[in-house]
């Protein structure tokens, strides 16, 4: 074989990763909205108003284009920015940072944004350089999951942006890249959080309800139910308690004081599931009272029904039904009632609405 082929075919191999050894990161991270972000955040600090050819750039990145669609409006980003950075809104921002819910959460996080710039900067860099902690993260999702996860040919895409102290896992994982950075620690446990959401997604074994609905309502509580207490195993059992790495922290702190109430949230979710003619067809009402009964969203509620199945029926059935929040409670009932701390367990009534439910939005069960 000439010399010249022999080295089109090495070059190839190498450039294909076809050698023998070949160790190069796999992972899909996006960092197409932090780039898009910078001359807007430039623009901001000047006190001038950026094109508005520039926020399309920025809407149209795939991190800020779901998180239109699903969380946030365009123009409660704009201005949320504007806020952030405009030095003439310093006196607004000043008054705003004395209030309190997450929107002021967020709007502090924003704050420490520029002071952050060059080390944002510098590992956004050794990340698209190396992007294996993404590999590493779903080595932890694989845990609550039956089917392998191809690691190479089918990684969940990972949106970097900035919006707050906080991540998403939706039909890709959105993660605030300063928050990624400030936790970095934990970083991989984050990911695997929110990567699991991304698979589970794909399981899932219900159509949605009619928006606005009652069933609405009632499928968001179980589906979150089910969805944040399996995928708080993978991280919150170990950075939450104990030694871990967060355990110290406001939300941690929170978190255990949420779970320690749980028993008394599953009663009063089950006599709300019982008694639904309460509220007389109003899906508002309803929905105020499940978010208020299943606090921080579900999360620790959710976490101490997916503990008792795992430590009474084991891990196997929590990833045999993940994507089923229909037989998530029913396996907490049944969990329950073998557990020797007696937890509450839902009651016939009960059980009869979730049935409905399932018969109503049902697919195929898992």
């Amino acid at each position: 074989m000439p010399k010249k082929l022999i080295w089109l075919i090495v070059l190839w191999a190498i450039m294909t990763g076809c050698v023998a050894g070949d160790t190069r990161p796999t992972g899909q991270l996006d960092f197409s909205g932090v780039d898009a972000f910078w001359p807007i955040h430039s623009e901001l600090l000047a006190d001038r108003s950026p094109a508005e050819e520039a926020w399309d750039t920025l809407f149209d990145t795939p991190g800020y284009a779901i998180l239109v669609q699903r969380d946030f409006t365009r123009e409660f980003l704009t201005d949320f920015f504007s806020l952030a950075y405009q030095p003439s809104r310093r006196d607004e921002l000043e008054a705003e940072l004395q209030k309190t819910g997450f929107r002021i959460q967020y709007l502090r996080h924003l704050t420490a944004l520029t002071e952050n710039k060059q080390t944002l900067l510098a590992r956004q860099r050794e990340l698209e350089e190396n992007p294996v902690i993404l590999t590493d993260a779903l080595a932890l999702t694989q845990e609550y999951l039956t089917e392998p996860i191809d690691v190479d040919r089918d990684p969940p895409p990972v949106s970097f942006v900035f919006f707050g102290n906080d991540a998403r896992g939706y039909s890709r994982v959105i993660v605030d890249f300063l928050y990624a950075v400030q936790k970095e620690v934990y970083l991989r446990y984050l990911l695997a959080h929110e990567a699991h959401h991304y698979y589970r997604r794909r399981l899932l074994t219900f159509d949605e309800p009619p928006e606005g609905s009652m069933d609405a309502a009632l499928l968001w509580g179980l589906d979150q139910l089910q969805a944040e207490g399996i995928a708080d195993q993978i991280d919150k059992r170990v950075i939450y308690f104990g030694e871990g790495i967060q355990a110290d922290s406001r939300r941690a702190i929170q978190f255990r004081e949420f779970l320690d109430q749980a028993p008394t949230h599953i009663a009063r979710f089950d006599s709300l599931l019982a008694n639904l003619v309460d509220f007389s067809g109003d899906p508002e009402r309803l929905e105020t009272r499940i978010r208020f009964i299943l606090p921080m969203s579900a999360h620790p509620t959710g976490y101490f029904m997916a503990n008792i199945i795992r430590q009474e029926l084991g891990k196997e059935i929590l990833r045999e039904h993940v994507g089923n929040p229909f037989a998530f409670l029913r396996d907490y009932n049944e969990a329950a009632t073998r557990s020797p701390n007696r937890p509450p367990v839902f009651s016939t009534e009960s059980l009869r609405r979730i049935d409905e439910l399932e018969e109503r939005y049902g697919r195929l069960s898992g």
